[in-house]
C-alpha cells in the first residue's frame, strides 16, 4: 500500500517547566522505526512542527534521505503559549506574507520548500485573539498558495468554530483537515463537522489516556456506513521520545500493526482513508517528488 501517515512530527520541542518531556530528538530511533514504517507500506508523511515548536527541517531531511520516506515539512503557527514573539509583534498580514515565502522560497536558508500549512491551532474550549489572527493568516495563505491547511483541535473542541473563520476569508474546506477529531466524545458532533465539507484526522491513534483505541474503532466503522470514508485521514502524532519504541512507547508502527487490526471496514474505505484521500488533500505537498 502507499501509505500516507497524515499529522506527524520527527523532531520536536514543546517543553515546558512543568512538561520538560515534551521533546522529540532521538534521530537513531527515528530512523530505526521509519524503515519499519517503510517495510509495511507507508510511502509518505506530513510533518506539522512549524515555528515555535523546534522545527529542524534539515533534520527532517536527513531521515527522509535515510529511510525513503518523503516528508512533506510544515510552515505556520501552532497555539497559545507556544507562539514565537512576531505572532504577538506583528498583524496577520506579515504572518501571511512570512508563510508564503516558506512555500514559494524556503524555510530559512535550507531552500527547502515547506508544503503544507499547519498545524494552526486553537485552546481547549476557546480561540483566543492571537490564535484567530494567526487563523486568518493561514487562511489568507491557503487562498493565495492553494496548499492544504491542517489544523489542531485541542480535545477536538472548537472545530465548527475554526471552520466558520476558515469559511469567511474563503478558504477551499476541501483542503482542509480538522486533527485529533478522534478525540470527541460524540459521533454526531464529527458528523456535524464532516458535513461543513473539510476533512477530519483520526490522528491521535494510541493515545488511549484521552479515548480508547475501540472507541475510534467504532467511530470510524460508523463514518464510513454513513458515507464519509472520503474525508478521514489517519496518524498516530508522536511528539516526544517517551512514545518511541526504544523506550517502550508505542511507536509510529501502532498505527498499522496495533490499531488496524481493530477495524471492521471494508477495505476500499481503508485504502482510502490511508492512501487515496492524502494523495488528493496532499498532492502539492510533496514538491521533491
Amino acid at each position: 500500500m502507499n501509505i500516507t501517515y497524515a499529522h506527524e512530527h520527527v523532531k520536536l520541542n514543546l517543553a515546558t517547566p512543568d512538561k520538560p518531556n515534551r521533546i522529540l530528538n532521538d534521530f537513531e530511533a527515528t530512523v530505526r522505526e521509519f524503515k519499519k514504517l517503510k517495510s509495511l507500506g507507508v510511502e509518505r508523511m506530513v510533518d506539522l512542527t512549524n515555528m515555535g515548536m523546534g522545527r529542524d527541517v534539515a533534520f527532517i531531511n536527513k531521515v527522509a534521505l535515510e529511510t525513503g520516506i518523503k516528508i512533506a515539512v510544515a510552515t505556520g503557527y501552532y497555539k497559545e503559549p507556544y507562539f514565537p514573539a512576531e505572532v504577538y509583534n506583528n498583524d496577520e498580514h506579515f504572518l501571511a506574507k512570512k508563510m508564503i515565502a516558506e512555500i514559494t522560497v524556503g524555510i530559512e536558508d535550507t531552500g527547502i520548500k515547506a508544503g503544507v500549512i499547519g498545524e494552526i491551532g486553537s485552546s481547549l474550549n476557546v480561540i483566543t485573539p492571537a490564535e484567530e489572527k494567526v487563523f486568518i493568516a493561514a487562511a489568507m495563505v491557503q487562498v493565495e498558495t492553494g496548499m492544504p491547511l491542517i489544523t489542531h483541535t485541542t480535545l477536538a473542541t472548537k472545530p465548527l468554530e475554526q471552520i466558520a473563520l476558515l469559511k469567511k476569508y474563503n478558504v477551499n474546506l476541501s483542503q482542509v483537515v480538522i486533527s485529533h477529531m478522534d478525540l470527541s466524545k460524540s459521533l454526531s458532533d464529527i458528523v456535524k463537522v464532516l458535513d461543513t465539507g473539510v476533512n477530519i484526522g483520526f490522528d491521535t491513534i494510541g493515545k488511549l489516556n484521552y479515548q480508547p483505541d475501540e472507541t475510534r474503532a467504532e467511530y470510524l466503522k460508523a463514518l464510513c456506513d454513513k458515507g464519509y470514508t472520503s474525508q478521514i485521514v489517519m496518524s498516530v502524532d508522536i511528539t516526544n521520545n517517551n512514545a518511541l519504541e526504544k523506550n517502550g512507547g508505542i511507536g509510529y508502527a501502532y498505527l498499522i500493526e496495533k490499531f488496524l487490526p481493530l477495524l471492521d471496514i471494508k477495505e476500499a474505505d481503508l485504502n482510502k482513508i490511508l492512501c487515496e484521500n492524502p494523495d488528493r488533500i496532499f498532492a502539492r505537498s510533496f514538491k521533491n517528488e
